[in-house]
């Protein structure tokens, strides 16, 4: 095999892609470390998913996300439709996201390849309720009972989108 300059490219890509997941997993984080290194946020329907064909044997295969975003924080607007991009990878246990699903997403600031996935994997991605309630998952009750002042909610019962939001403005202003 011959190592070509854009093979190597490819290769150092997924290899940072590889560590910023197994770091992810490993690091704690805490709802304020997310909301800084978040380049997007938002809450959302997800409307569209799907696999983004590879030109050549050097792009990277991908999954594109559309979403109506309902409530922009960061890097977005209230009432605008967002594409995103995912290295195809992390698609490998199963479905991320389902058509129709809401939720409120912190994403990384798009790569130089145009793909992003949630800031500190699962704990970046809350999914929002029927009633628009955001359901904290344990890892994400840690990542908020871990800030440094308390927010004003409580984290064990689904928190209202908007008051959420609210949180987050703030913590973002901080």
């Amino acid at each position: 095999m011959r190592w070509t300059y854009p093979r190597c490219r490819l290769v150092f890509v997924l290899l940072s892609f590889v560590t910023a997941f197994a770091q992810t997993r490993t690091a704690p984080v805490d709802l304020g470390a997310i909301t800084q290194r978040a380049g997007t946020i938002f809450a959302g329907t997800i409307l569209q998913i799907e696999t983004v064909r590879v030109a050549s044997s050097n792009d990277l295969a991908s999954v594109q996300i559309t979403c109506a975003v309902e409530h922009g924080v960061r890097g977005t607007r209230d009432g605008e439709i967002l594409s995103f991009r995912e290295w195809a990878g992390l698609w490998t246990d199963g479905p991320r996201y389902r058509i129709g699903q809401r939720l409120m997403l912190f994403l990384y600031a798009p790569s130089a390849l145009g793909l992003t996935s949630p800031v500190g994997g699962r704990l970046g991605q809350f999914v929002v309720d029927r009633d628009g309630r955001v359901v904290l998952s344990p890892g994400q009750q840690q990542s908020i009972r871990v800030l440094p002042r308390p927010i004003g909610i409580d984290i064990h019962r689904p928190i209202p989108l908007r008051q959420f939001t609210r949180s987050v403005r703030r913590m973002q202003e901080d």
